[in-house]
C-alpha cells in the first residue's frame, strides 16, 4: 500500500467513525436516560478526569519492548454511572481534546482520528451499558 493510499484509508476511516458518532448522537444516544442513581457528577469534572487519564500514561518495559498503558477506562466507567450519555460524550470530547492538543500536541489527521475513536468509544459504551441495564438502576448488581 502506498503512502497516499494509507492516508486516504485513514481519512475514510476517520470520516466513517465521525459519521457513526453523529448518527448515534442524533439517534439513540440522545434518547437514552441519564443514570437514576443518587450521586451525579458534572461532565466538566469528568472531562478533567479523562484528560488526566489520557496524559498519565504508564510505560512498562519488558525486555526490549515498551508498552504504554493509560487508565482512560476508569473515568469512562465513572461517567457511565454518574453522567448521562450525552454528558459522557461531551466529557470525552472535552477531556480528549484537551489532552491530545495540549499534552500530546496532536494536529490534523491524527487528532481527528483519535477524537473520532474516543467519541465512538463513549457512544458505544453508553449504548451497551443502557442495553445491559435494561432500565434497572446502575448501582445494582447488573450495573
Amino acid at each position: 500500500m502506498s503512502m497516499r493510499n494509507g492516508r486516504v484509508a485513514t481519512l475514510a476511516l476517520t470520516a466513517a467513525m465521525a459519521a457513526g458518532v453523529a448518527a448515534l448522537l442524533i439517534g439513540p444516544i440522545r434518547s437514552l436516560p441519564a443514570p437514576d442513581g443518587g450521586v451525579r457528577m458534572p461532565w466538566p469534572l469528568l472531562a478533567a478526569l479523562i484528560a488526566a487519564a489520557v496524559l498519565l500514561e504508564v510505560h512498562i518495559q519488558f525486555r526490549r519492548e515498551v508498552h504504554s498503558v493509560n487508565l482512560v477506562e476508569l473515568p469512562l466507567v465513572l461517567g457511565l454511572h454518574l453522567v448521562g450519555p450525552v454528558g459522557l460524550v461531551a466529557a470525552q470530547l472535552g477531556g480528549s481534546l484537551l489532552a491530545l492538543v495540549v499534552g500530546s500536541r496532536q494536529t490534523g489527521r491524527k487528532l481527528a482520528f483519535n477524537l473520532s475513536l474516543a467519541l465512538l468509544e463513549a457512544c458505544v459504551a453508553s449504548l451497551v451499558f443502557a442495553t445491559v441495564l435494561g432500565g434497572r438502576a446502575p448501582d445494582g448488581a447488573i450495573g
